[in-house]
């Protein structure tokens, strides 16, 4: 994705896409400056189906947002790996 489309990403149109988007599996959001902690939450809550998140670049998502992604979930990190937490939503 060029560097303006990652730019037009925002909290508030994914706010209106994530809701309809029950059976997605894999959403790369790497380097889209405006993804935050709120669309972490957003992205857990309304993702289900959800077992890999690209979001190397995302600047303003911290550790609450990739707690908030984990849950009691399995989920793909990146390069091979599997990550089980204790985090809950």
């Amino acid at each position: 994705m060029a560097k303006r489309h990652r730019e037009e990403v925002t909290p508030t149109g994914l706010a209106v896409l994530l809701p309809s988007a029950k059976w997605v599996h894999t959403l790369k959001l790497s380097r889209c400056v405006n993804v935050d902690d709120g669309v972490c939450a957003l992205i857990a809550s309304s993702c289900r189906n959800v077992r890999m998140v690209a979001l190397s670049g995302c600047i303003l998502v911290t550790d609450d947002g990739v707690a908030a992604l984990a849950g009691e979930r399995s989920f793909f990190v990146g390069k091979g790996e599997w990550m089980r937490t204790k985090y809950r939503l």
